[in-house]
């Protein structure tokens, strides 16, 4: 592949005289935070958020760990319940937890 023929000249030359300053400020300046008490705390506290969120996270895929069964959970709410027609709905749900 050829080179490319462009050659920097002294009339394409960014010079002080060719910049136009600017007035404006521009608007996507973040301004820095001053070390603090506070914004220590708050980077202390989100960090351990994110620490224990990726902890679960990789215990969840690599544990071994048994999935619990919904049928113990129905068993539960049918010893909880007064309500003699929740207690029979509840007791189909669980029989048919059971066939599966």
């Amino acid at each position: 592949m050829p080179r490319s023929n462009n050659k920097i000249t002294p009339t394409n030359k960014i010079t002080p005289s060719n910049i136009v300053p600017s007035n404006k400020i521009s608007s996507n300046i973040i301004p820095t935070n001053t070390p603090s008490m506070m914004n220590t705390l708050k980077e202390g506290f989100s960090f351990g958020i994110g620490s224990a969120i990726a902890h679960n996270t990789i215990n969840s895929l690599f544990s071994s760990k048994p999935v619990p069964n919904n049928c113990e959970f129905l068993k539960k709410e049918i010893n909880n319940t007064t309500s003699p027609e929740l207690i029979e709905k509840l007791k189909n749900d669980y029989i048919k937890c059971l066939e599966k």
